[in-house]
């Protein structure tokens, strides 16, 4: 790496080549341009000495662009033989995707075992990360998106547990998969079961408790379940929601139940300088921490939090989780908005689900709060630098748990 490459091998003597492409049908053709094209970038990479994580993304893409092409070059010879040979075209098709490595991907319509899992989604972000947003995105979606106990009641556990009352927590533990149980029995499930924001079954949660004569953790709103969650407390730094317990809560029902549950972590992320504006000059969250910069601490301390508990998830199908960025949802980015449909099984109504998702930018209202005093602009980077670390780290926990 340290050495200079010989002067012969920094360019490929594309004339020549050209004139060779010229001889070639339209298979070698394609197949000549993807070795030229990784070869070409490859060199680039290594005279460049750009780091690993650059080159694994370059030649992930490059790769991508060779299965394209492969694909390509399969359709076009299956078109060239149907035309001159129509009864050997399954025969050539069968051959050509034996003879290579980069076969067409066929699309299933059939249901896989995962497909008929019943999901639990859970928005996992710290504060100011958009929990507002698909509350009114679960809010339009109807009947096909609906509340459940075991958000709730998870939060009462994690709430026993930072508030030193673990009676409740085994008792929150214990209704949380009866209540798992009883939705998986269900002779029809929604298409998700959202774990938070949507709200609406806090109080028979809390009801649920105290029928069997416990306590109380947490006697207010479950609130958004953000990290860390419920700004008006003296508690907040230790106030953070824990997905494992709801995990643990679906895994003792699936072996109670013929229907099999999922865990389907919704990941959010904002631009950090938008959540500085949020919640330190707009909404002001800052004056019942102690400042600006302690509020960012907590936020950073939830995103450890949530790091921790994602790396903690049981293994996929049982549990996943896939990374959004909130400005592509509010922009309704088309690629962004059906990756979300798709994870969330919404695969079969694209148009539907769009329809959702602009129905929530023309509705949805940022929220608002005692407006704080504006920082200043080396403040606010500095700040944000913080916010950008923490929530890279918990990327990369979500991507290692797709």
């Amino acid at each position: 790496p340290n050495k200079t490459l010989p002067k012969r091998l920094k360019y490929p003597n594309t004339v020549s080549f050209s004139s060779v492409l010229r001889k070639t049908n339209m298979r070698q053709k394609i197949t000549a341009l993807v070795v030229l094209t990784l070869t070409t970038s490859i060199i680039l990479i290594y005279q460049e000495r750009r780091n690993a994580t650059e080159s694994t993304a370059a030649l992930k893409a490059l790769s991508e662009l060779a299965a394209e092409l492969s694909r390509v070059t399969i359709q076009h010879e299956l078109a060239v033989q149907k035309m001159k040979r129509p009864t050997m075209a399954i025969e050539n098709k069968a051959q050509l995707e034996k003879d290579t490595s980069l076969t067409i991907r066929k699309e299933s319509t059939t249901p896989t075992e995962e497909d008929r899992m019943i999901r639990y989604v859970f928005v996992a972000g710290i504060e100011g990360t958009g929990h507002h947003w698909y509350k009114s995105l679960f809010q339009v979606c109807g009947n096909e998106c609906q509340p459940t106990k075991v958000g709730p009641l998870a939060w009462q556990q994690a709430a026993a547990v930072f508030l030193s009352k673990m009676d409740t927590e085994q008792v929150a533990s214990r209704l949380a998969a009866q209540a798992a149980e009883a939705e998986l029995a269900r002779p029809k499930a929604p298409i998700l079961y959202a774990l938070n924001v949507l709200g609406g079954l806090n109080d028979a949660a809390m009801d649920s408790i105290k029928k069997v004569g416990a306590s109380l953790a947490w006697t207010q709103g479950e609130g958004m379940m953000s990290y860390p969650n419920w700004w008006s407390s003296p508690n907040k730094a230790v106030q953070m929601p824990d997905i494992t317990k709801i995990a643990h809560a679906l895994t003792a029902a699936a072996a109670k139940s013929i229907n099999q549950p999922q865990l389907k972590i919704i990941l959010t992320t904002r631009n950090p300088h938008s959540i500085v504006k949020s919640v330190c000059e707009k909404r002001n969250f800052g004056r019942e921490a102690g400042g600006c910069a302690t509020e960012i601490a907590m936020l950073v301390l939830g995103a450890n939090a949530l790091t921790s508990q994602i790396h903690t998830l049981p293994p996929a199908p049982k549990s996943r989780c896939m990374h959004f960025e909130l400005e592509s949802m509010q922009q309704a980015k088309p690629e962004a908005i059906d990756k979300l449909a798709h994870y969330l099984g919404f695969h079969n109504s694209l148009v539907q689900f769009r329809s959702f998702a602009s129905s929530v930018n023309k509705r949805h209202t940022a929220s608002s709060g005692n407006a704080g005093r504006p920082l200043r602009a080396s403040w606010r980077d500095a700040l944000a630098s913080h916010l950008s670390q923490a929530q890279r780290t918990l990327i990369h926990a979500c991507q290692r748990h797709v």
